[in-house]
């Protein structure tokens, strides 16, 4: 409804990353770069199903363009990584861009490296 703001997403973390989508094939949305924190290189989006005991969906979202704080795209290019495993050392899951069609996709994992 109309002025009823949507409970079941987050946006719990933002960043940046040296990501060249080109390099995958991938369709670039903005600076991935970017460390402004309206329109950050990469936005995590959590969302909560229904059911208060079903997990979260967490998808990060590339390109400063694509993350503007205050603006829902309808149309444009798409660059998001949908995570599938999260434990103590790290994350994977998939990822896919294009336009209005997919144009390329993937998978991905991401280790921890530090303490």
């Amino acid at each position: 409804m109309l002025g009823v703001r949507d409970t079941t997403t987050r946006y719990p973390l933002a960043g940046s990353t040296d990501l060249d989508p080109a390099l995958v094939g991938g369709v670039g949305t903005g600076d991935n770069a970017s460390t402004d924190p309206t329109a950050p290189g990469v936005l995590v989006i959590e969302r909560h199903a229904g059911a208060s005991d079903a997990p979260a969906s967490v998808m990060l979202r590339l390109g400063a363009l694509a993350n503007r704080r205050g603006l829902v795209r309808f149309d444009g290019g798409y660059f998001a990584l949908t995570v599938r495993r999260i434990d103590a050392d790290g994350f994977a899951g998939t990822w896919s861009s294009g336009t209005a069609r997919q144009a390329a996709a993937g998978y991905f994992c991401a280790e921890r490296t530090g303490p």
